[in-house]
């Protein structure tokens, strides 16, 4: 106890004596913060020398004229033509679309160098555009047969409905075209998407995170192609009035009866619709179409599900259809009874569907719906026609916009209480991806939302993986489900356009008043998005196209987009269109006048500290200018030596418009030299390029001095000798205090495990 006081009074002196020092500094050498002032200001309009040039201020970005390939539309040169009219659209919108033909790349030694198979050439392709045209969205236009799929490496069950190695070992995907990381056939053995265990490299072969989004229109012929593209067009640009636009259709069936001799429970698919409805439907009026095992109370407001109902419910239109229970690659059912089975909607009946344009986005939780491989691969009967999606999607007038199920068997645990896992999980981690994360577009609602799975499932418990882990694998409750969890991420695809935007409500109008009818050149139009019954627009889009010039703008949360206008001359006096879309909106453009700005700013006052500026400090310069044209848009702070040559040049921030006049604002980035005296002037520039030069005198600049750093010198002298002392004197009183607190509580781990029910059922 006594060595800890003698340093306690150690410290106490050593701070004492810091602490006089201080006060010592701070009642002789601070330098008083001084008040700006409003200098007196010469102004030199659309004349004198200043560094600016019009790099500085207008952007020269060569994509206003180039602009990147957002949507890359891959297809068959006998199929292109038929294709266009989809790429136009887009283009039109602000989405910037190309088509690219397989004869094309498979000739293209850029995509083929390397050696492979189509598939490979295709991905190679699509990495191109990824990696040099920022390409976001892949379409691939065609059929398997038009554009091959990647059949992966996955031996988890027998597949009834399918022929030889296409029944026991490969498994189609189109994620292989999305996850762009990798070969998916590291150890090269032709073997794509193998799991850890069966590659030599002891790796997962799959790439999970899709860098690009894609989606397919299963077209074999160039008929069928222009059926889903006049659809795509039509819901865009011509969808029917209605209230079909805030409707869902929940189809729940019944995965599975109750067994007690066998200790099963009943699986009610219709407790997964409820859940998703409360959660993420409230904006949208639910249809619940149910069939329902005795243990479980379906809601009063249900109707039954049976084939007439739900074909019914159909035609009267919906936004969204989401369809839960079993199915194979010709229908949609489920279990009506312990053994018996019933078919809901069959491929047949997909063709017959005479909704008229009320066309949902549908998601089909079930096995082998989506298998649109069935056709070309398969010699039974139930392969001589397309899949239950596709004869969705080919419906001429009706059916569906867009399909997400599954080519190949798909899984569920049947105490899944939660719904996370497998179907239940993928299901409604989908449908809150597109309504909790407003992610509309189909093909980044999908390949999202399975990365959201990942993460909050299968990373979420120790027990779940997507490879093998043989140290794990010796724990007591460890699920070796490894290729089964795999193929119910990868057998999920998207039949559609991924780019799209889908409905969840009644489109609505932008308000006319959102651009003005006349922009300047190199000016920054600055758009709130509105509807008409004044509502922001988030994520909306803005194009600004015409005389060979394509810029694009995107909205933020708040619907603030900032779109330029290029300083070119030739724009004078020409008509450029602006286009408007959005979630829920109808598109609309409107033509703008572009002209320049010839009125010269009328004046620019300096407001500059009033007294020396302490160099501990900050600096700044305010700057208020009034122009009756464009407005002043831009400002800079113009550094110069004793000789007025310009040293640095520095932008000033907007800090206000009202009206005809604008304040800028500007701090001094770095530290302040002490004892200098800083010397500059200001310039400033409306829309077009007028400007006016601020300065106190027609030669000299404005001149604000920087306080010296004799004061603390003095002081650093007395830090230097006093603190390794203090540090010296601290390090002894914590190795002292150290020895009375040795005991430490103890950190218990604790690891989540998945407590499904050890037994795995197909769908």
């Amino acid at each position: 106890m006594a060595v800890r006081a003698t340093v306690h009074k150690l410290i106490c002196l050593l701070f004492s004596i810091t602490m006089i020092a201080s006060l010592t500094f701070a009642a002789t050498g601070a330098i008083p913060r001084g008040t700006t002032s409003s200098a007196k200001d010469y102004n030199s309009i659309n004349a004198g020398t200043h560094p600016i040039t019009n790099a500085l201020i207008y952007p020269n970005d060569t994509a206003w004229k180039h602009p990147r390939v957002e949507c890359l539309i891959i297809t068959a040169q006998a199929l292109a033509p038929s294709f266009q009219p989809l790429a136009e659209l887009k283009t039109r919108r602000g989405t910037f679309t190309e088509i690219l033909t397989v004869e094309s790349i498979y000739a293209n030694s850029t995509f083929t160098a390397g050696g492979g198979d189509n598939p490979t050439y295709i991905r190679n392709a699509i990495k191109y555009y990824h990696d040099n045209e920022g390409t976001e969205f892949i379409i691939l236009g065609g059929d398997v047969n038009v554009i091959p799929i990647r059949y992966t490496y996955n031996t988890d069950y027998t597949e009834a409905y399918f022929p030889g190695s296409y029944a026991t070992t490969y498994k189609p995907t189109d994620q292989y075209y999305a996850g762009l990381e990798g070969t998916w056939d590291e150890d090269d053995d032709g073997k794509y998407g193998e799991q850890n265990r069966y590659n030599t490299e002891n790796i997962d072969e799959v790439d999970w995170t899709a860098e690009v989004f894609v989606g397919r229109l299963p077209a074999n012929d160039a008929t069928q192609a222009q059926v889903l593209v006049q659809k795509i067009i039509d819901y865009e640009t011509n969808p029917p009035n209605g209230t079909w636009y805030n409707k869902g259709i929940f189809g729940g069936a019944v995965s599975q009866y109750q067994d007690l001799g066998l200790n099963k429970p009943s699986v009610d698919e219709a407790a997964l619709s409820e859940f998703m409805i409360d959660s993420y439907f409230n904006s949208m009026q639910a249809n619940r179409i149910y069939h329902c095992s005795s243990t479980y109370t379906c809601p009063s407001n249900y109707t039954q599900l049976n084939t007439a109902n739900l074909a019914a419910a159909w035609d009267q239109g919906a936004a969204i259809v989401n369809l839960a229970g079993h199915g194979d690659p010709s229908a949609f059912g489920g279990y009506i009874g312990t053994s018996s089975f019933s078919n809901y909607l069959t491929r047949t009946g997909a063709a017959t569907l005479v909704n008229n344009g009320t066309l949902p986005f549908v998601y089909i939780f079930s096995c082998s719906s989506g298998a649109f491989d069935i056709r070309e691969i398969g010699s039974s009967p139930m392969n001589l026609g397309d899949s239950l999606a596709e004869a969705l999607l080919l419906n001429q007038y009706a059916g569906a916009i867009g399909v997400v199920s599954a080519m190949r068997t798909t899984y569920f645990f049947e105490d899944d209480t939660q719904f996370e896992a497998l179907n239940h999980g993928q299901d409604r981690f989908f449908w809150r991806e597109m309504m909790i994360n407003h992610e509309y577009q189909p093909g980044r609602t999908l390949y999202l939302s399975k990365m959201s799975y990942i993460d909050q499932f299968i990373n979420k418990y120790w027990n779940v993986d997507l490879n093998y882990d043989p140290e794990l694998a010796e724990r007591e409750g460890y699920m070796v489900y490894q290729e089964n969890f795999r193929k119910n991420l990868l057998t999920y695809n998207l039949l559609g356009d991924p780019e799209i935007s889908i409905y969840t409500g009644i489109p609505g109008t932008f308000a006319s008043d959102i651009t003005s009818q006349t922009a300047y050149i190199g000016d920054t139009m600055d758009l709130e998005m509105r509807s008409m019954t004044d509502d922001l627009v988030s994520g909306a889009r803005v194009l600004l196209n015409g005389s060979g010039y394509y810029i694009v703008g995107q909205a933020n949360e708040l619907g603030m987009v900032t779109l330029p206008v290029p300083l070119d001359q030739a724009l004078v006096g020409t008509n450029m269109t602006i286009t408007l879309s959005g979630h829920n909106m109808k598109t609309t453009s409107k033509n703008v006048t572009i002209a320049k700005d010839t009125i010269a700013p009328t004046m620019l006052q300096v407001d500059i500290p009033a007294s020396i500026v302490d160099y501990r400090g900050t600096f700044t310069v305010n700057a208020s200018g009034i122009d009756a044209g464009s407005g002043l848009r831009y400002a800079f702070v113009v550094f110069v030596d004793e000789m007025e040559a310009p040293l640095t040049i520095h932008r000033m921030d907007i800090k206000s418009v009202s009206g005809n006049q604008t304040i800028f604002y500007f701090k001094f980035p770095d530290i302040l030299p002490p004892g200098q005296t800083l010397l500059f002037y200001v310039v400033a520039f409306d829309a077009s390029g007028n400007y006016v030069i601020a300065r106190p005198t027609e030669l000299f600049s404005y001149a604000v001095q920087v306080s010296s750093r004799i004061m603390e010198d003095a002081l650093t002298a007395t830090i230097i000798i006093g603190v390794p002392a203090f540090a010296i004197i601290i390090t002894v009183f914590f190795m002292v205090s150290r020895k009375t607190h040795q005991k430490r509580s103890a950190q218990q781990l604790h690891e989540m495990d998945y407590r499904g029910d050890p037994n795995i059922f197909k769908k």
